[in-house]
C-alpha cells in the first residue's frame, strides 16, 4: 500500500511523467543515490552549480519510497547551505536489491494496468523490458519530463530527511546552543553528528558527565536526574555556552570511572549539546533550542544491542530506561521540548 501511494502521489503531481520516470522512482527508491558518489569532488561540484540555479518554488522533500528527493531551489529558499546539502546527500548508504526492485515495479505494473499512470501498460512494459535487458542501470528523467518540469534534486536517506525541520529551523532561527535529549538507543547522537557536519558546530556530550561512583548513592539515584553530574556540568560548561567563548572541561571515563583528559570545545555559531539529562531543570534555559529524540523501545533495545552487546541489556532495561523514563515525566522532558525526532518512522511533511 505505501509504494501505491508513492507512485500515486507522483502520477497525480507529474502528470506529462514517462515509463522512465517512473522507474526511476523505483531505484531510487530500493538504491538511493550512491552511484552519482563515485567521483566524490565531480558530484559535490555539480550540486553546487545546480543548486545556485534551481527554481525555488514546489516541495522541500518528495518520497519516493524509502529514499527522498530533497530539492535543491526549495532547500536554497529555506536557508540550507549547499555545503549542508552536500553533508546530507554524501552521507547515502549502499543498500537495496534487484528482488525489491522487482517488487517495485511489480506495484508500478498494477497502477499501469488499472490506467491510474500517465501512460499505458503497454508503454510501461516495453520500458521495463529494455531497463531489464540493459540490467537495471540508473536511468536519466524522460525529456518530456526535464522540459516540463526542470527537476534538480539530490536524493537523501529517510535518516538524514527526518532531520530537515531541525536543519530548517536552525537556518532560520540560527540558535547558539541546541541541546538534544532523549530516550537511550533513540540515535542523538547520531543526530548530533550530523548537525555538527553539517553546521560545523563543536558537541558537549553528557557521557562525559557519567555520576562518579562516590556520588552514586540510594538518595542521589532516587532523585528524577540525579543520574548524570550536574553540578560539574553546570560549573564547567555552562559558562562558557553562555558566553560564546572557547571553554574546555574535564572528560569521566565510566570505563576507568576516573577523569580521562579534556575536552576542547573552540567559539563558533552553534554549539551542540547532546545526550540524556541536557535538558535537566537545574541547567535552566541555557540552550535557545531543545530536541527530544525518540524511538520505539523494541527499536532501542536493538540499537543498544548492537552498539554494546547482548550482555548490557539487562543493565538497560532494569536501571538506565528506568531512571531516564523517571526524569523524563518529572520534567515532562519531551512535552517541553521545540521540536521531536522519531528516528524509526518515516519522515512526513
Amino acid at each position: 500500500m505505501y509504494l501505491r501511494e508513492v507512485f500515486l502521489r507522483h502520477a497525480a503531481a507529474y502528470p506529462a511523467a514517462q515509463p522512465e520516470d517512473f522507474l526511476k522512482i523505483c531505484y531510487q527508491g530500493e538504491f538511493g543515490a550512491g552511484h552519482l558518489l563515485r567521483s566524490p569532488e565531480a558530484a559535490r561540484q555539480d550540486l553546487f552549480c545546480e543548486y545556485a540555479s534551481a527554481a525555488a518554488e514546489g516541495s522541500l522533500l518528495e518520497d519516493v519510497g524509502g529514499a527522498y528527493r530533497l530539492h535543491l531551489g526549495p532547500a536554497r529558499a529555506a536557508g540550507l547551505p549547499p555545503e549542508a546539502l552536500w553533508v546530507l546527500f554524501s552521507a547515502a548508504r549502499p543498500r537495496g536489491c534487484e528482488e525489491g526492485l522487482r517488487a517495485r515495479t511489480a506495484a508500478l505494473r498494477e497502477l499501469a494496468a488499472e490506467g491510474l499512470l500517465p501512460f499505458g501498460a503497454d508503454a510501461l512494459s516495453a520500458a521495463l523490458a529494455r531497463w531489464q535487458a540493459a540490467g537495471y542501470p540508473p536511468m536519466r528523467h524522460s525529456a518530456p519530463f526535464r522540459a516540463k518540469y526542470r527537476p534538480a534534486y539530490r536524493v537523501i536517506d529517510a535518516e538524514e530527511a527526518r532531520l530537515l525541520p531541525l536543519l530548517c529551523r536552525i537556518a532560520a532561527e540560527k540558535p547558539r546552543v541546541v541541546a538534544i535529549d532523549g530516550r537511550c538507543g533513540s540515535g542523538k547522537t547520531s543526530v548530533a553528528a550530523t548537525l555538527a557536519e553539517v553546521f560545523r558546530a563543536p558537541t558537549v556530550h553528557m557521557d562525559d558527565f557519567f555520576l562518579p561512583p562516590a556520588l552514586r548513592g540510594a538518595e542521589r539515584l532516587a532523585e528524577p536526574g540525579g543520574n548524570v553530574h550536574y553540578e560539574r556540568f553546570a560549573a564547567e560548561v555552562l559558562p562558557g555556552l553562555s558566553s560564546g567563548c572557547a571553554f574546555s572541561y574535564r572528560i569521566f571515563s565510566c570505563a576507568r570511572m576516573d577523569f580521562d583528559g579534556v575536552r576542547e570545545i573552540p567559539a563558533a555559531p552553534l554549539r551542540i549539546v547532546e545526550g540524556s539529562y541536557s535538558h535537566h531543570p537545574h541547567f535552566g534555559d541555557y540552550a535557545d533550542l531543545r530536541v527530544f529524540v525518540t524511538a520505539e523501545r523494541g527499536t532501542r533495545l536493538a540499537r543498544i544491542a548492537a552498539r554494546d552487546g547482548e550482555s548490557y541489556l539487562p543493565a538497560f532495561r532494569e536501571k538506565w530506561i528506568p531512571l531516564e523514563e523517571a526524569a523524563f515525566a518529572a520534567f515532562a522532558t519531551e512535552q517541553a521540548a521545540d521540536i521531536r525526532i522519531e528516528t524509526d518512522q518515516f519522515p512526513k511533511f
